[in-house]
């Protein structure tokens, strides 16, 4: 399916005499808006609190795109019970004053609570006793009660301390803790969302249990075939063929790799098959391995050589959207042909932006990216090109497509704030000169240089940002003590 959706999308982008008049005027209407939130905004912790209410609609939308492919779920029962939550705790920092929210913020930052909640059993019946205590919080805990509270935040405190000592340093910078409850939380969900999951205390003790053991595949397998200081060629390889055994249900206990961090690994693997038995479940453990095979392709790439860029953005597909389609396969969550389509389109869409943000860096590390095998003359569709061309491709799947295409604009403008946070303005500038020389936005240089200029005042359609970067630094600092 990933083959003939990129057949369609190359047959369309050489026979559709493509307009960008509508991409512009997203990009000037977001600048302009960015412009407003100077002024209506100053740099105070208020501001930001009030930054995220205001926002909070527009992230919600960019975040069914993100995780279903659509607004299926949007302004369900389910979702406005969700949204319940959020608002609750949204509403009650705004209503703090400057004076507490200036003490609160720099405790969040000082404290490591990573390392508090990892070795401070107290930590977790004080919190439990607070949410419990608290008028509006409480009831939406009452039905998991104490003790299911206390194995779940258990559960996650063992395990947690077991992994983080096998996560190898260069997988740890590379996110790899926020990507482990990026996937948590993404399984968890898919389960809520799902017609046909009765969330009871078995039920999510067992779903918390499944996307723990799914997740330690980031940091333990994608992060380690991403890097090329890690393993050799020939120890990838070695890693790669024991991955693939495990996704076919082969007993692999007698063969495991000596390598460092396989032991957490292979504990990880055989857990998962124990609550999810590969005998009755090979479609989920299929979605499983055309994901890792994508990402054993992408690994095995070299900046400095040749590549067919249809292969490598089907492989972009592959690996983009199965994620996504195993971590809802793990629950009841509807597989259907839409969901696998909407997939595809999203998982690329957001990869396509992501690589961007993460550009120079991986350059650094010889990493085989569009945008790093562009800049280095091994491929010559230009990154930036395919992804304004397939972001209107695919907003045809869409009823609302003006409302797609703002929201990836927005993620994309994100992405462009981070590398300016990452590697400053200059480096955009130049970024800038390299890969819009012979693009469709060659004319559009000046507004992009200008949506670099005053990208911190981009909208936050990925708000968990924050908290994810909080828990990176926090484990860093776990393991670093």
């Amino acid at each position: 399916m990933a083959t003939q959706h990129w057949s369609q999308f190359t047959q369309w982008s050489y026979e559709t005499n493509i307009s960008y008049e509508g991409i512009i005027s997203h990009l000037e209407q977001i600048y302009n808006e960015m412009i407003q939130n100077r002024e209506r905004y100053d740099n105070s912790r208020s501001s930001k609190v009030t930054r995220l209410l205001n926002e909070y609609e527009l992230a919600k939308i960019y975040r069914h795109f993100r995780d279903f492919g659509s607004l299926r779920n949007f302004n369900s029962k389910k979702d406005i019970d969700f949204d319940t939550i959020i608002f609750i705790v949204l509403n009650e920092l705004n209503s703090l004053s400057e004076n507490k929210l200036e003490k609160l913020f720099p405790t969040l930052e000082e404290k490591n609570f990573l390392t508090i909640f990892l070795e401070e059993e107290q930590f977790t019946k004080n919190l439990y006793q607070n949410l419990m205590k608290h008028p509006k919080l409480g009831i939406y805990f009452l039905y998991l009660g104490d003790e299911v509270f206390f194995k779940a935040t258990d559960f996650l405190r063992i395990n947690l301390k077991q992994t983080l000592n096998y996560i190898p340093p260069d997988s740890l910078d590379s996110s790899g803790l926020s990507k482990m409850f990026r996937i948590i939380t993404g399984v968890l969900i898919y389960a809520y969302y799902a017609n046909d999951f009765e969330m009871t205390e078995q039920s999510f003790l067992k779903i918390l249990k499944i996307s723990y053991y799914f997740s330690v595949s980031h940091p333990l397998i994608d992060n380690i075939l991403d890097s090329n200081k890690i393993l050799s060629e020939k120890e990838k390889k070695i890693f790669g063929d024991f991955i693939t055994d495990i996704l076919n249900g082969q007993d692999v206990s007698k063969n495991i790799p000596n390598i460092q961090f396989m032991k957490e690994l292979y504990r990880c693997c055989h857990e998962l098959q124990k609550l999810v038995p590969f005998s009755q479940n090979q479609s989920v453990y299929n979605y499983m391995k055309i994901t890792h095979l994508a990402q054993c392709e992408d690994s095995y790439l070299k900046m400095e050589q040749k590549i067919n860029s249809d292969e490598l953005f089907i492989n972009m597909l592959l690996k983009a959207a199965f994620i996504r389609i195993s971590a809802a396969s793990l629950t009841e969550y509807s597989i259907d042909r839409d969901f696998v389509l909407n997939s595809l389109v999203m998982g690329l869409n957001n990869q396509l932006s992501n690589d961007l943000e993460g550009t120079l860096e991986d350059y650094k590390n010889e990493l085989a990216t569009p945008y790093t095998l562009y800049l280095n003359n091994a491929i010559s569709v230009n990154p930036i090109d395919i992804t304004m061309q397939y972001m209107l491709f695919s907003s045809s799947f869409y009823e609302n497509s003006d409302l797609f295409i703002r929201v990836s604009l927005l993620r994309f403008v994100e992405t462009i704030r981070e590398f300016v946070k990452n590697y400053g303005k200059n480096q955009y500038q130049i970024f800038l000169n390299k890969v819009l020389d012979h693009s469709i936005l060659a004319s559009q240089r000046h507004l992009l240089n200008k949506i670099g200029e005053i990208s911190f005042y981009g909208s936050d359609v990925h708000q968990e940002t924050f908290l994810l970067d909080y828990f990176d630094n926090a484990a860093k600092k776990y393991i670093s003590n």
